[in-house]
């Protein structure tokens, strides 16, 4: 009894027959296993790099949040100073040491004021989970005179990751 397979071959319950029938699956289409490992590895290398690329994109999305708030920092400072009294204690020039560079004085012992551990408004310690979001200091540094007699050079710099980051901004009041 014989039959016509897919292959066009012959089949019958013999030997030969089982050996056609073999053939017959070999000319099929597919991959092998060879194949889907490269696949899977090329992915997996793939993805590794784009997830760096997310990390690096949380890295800077946080820098950017941290100096978004010392730039509100620094400015809603020197709002508050341009509407004090010149000679209110707060815009008093208590150390005249650093009124060559008011932007380099972050050390407590050059700046005439200093603030330690703020956040921005609506924000609480209870609020902020770690240094990165919440441990600034802003200090601001006055020079009497300057640029001309009668007029106040104020400088307001925040810093945040202890000290090694900080923002400034400068008036003439």
């Amino acid at each position: 009894m014989h039959a016509v397979g897919d292959c066009g071959l012959k089949k019958s319950l013999n030997v030969e027959s089982n050996m056609n029938h073999f053939l017959c699956m070999m000319d099929e289409k597919g991959f092998t296993l060879i194949e889907i490992l490269i696949a899977v590895v090329i992915l997996g290398i793939a993805f590794m790099g784009l997830a760096n690329l997310q990390i690096s994109c949380i890295n800077g999305n946080s820098h950017s949040c941290c100096l978004t708030k010392a730039v509100i920092l620094a400015q809603d400072k020197m709002e508050e100073l341009k509407n004090l009294n010149r000679n209110h204690p707060d815009l008093a020039d208590t150390y005249p040491g650093n009124n060559h560079d008011l932007r380099q004085s972050i050390d407590s012992q050059d700046c005439d004021h200093r603030e330690d551990s703020i956040h921005l408004k609506g924000e609480s310690s209870e609020t902020v989970h770690d240094l990165n979001d919440g441990s600034y200091t802003r200090i601001w540094n006055v020079a009497d005179n300057t640029p001309f007699p009668g007029r106040k050079t104020v400088v307001v710099i925040v810093t945040w990751e202890p000290g090694h980051k900080s923002v400034a901004v400068s008036s003439v009041i």
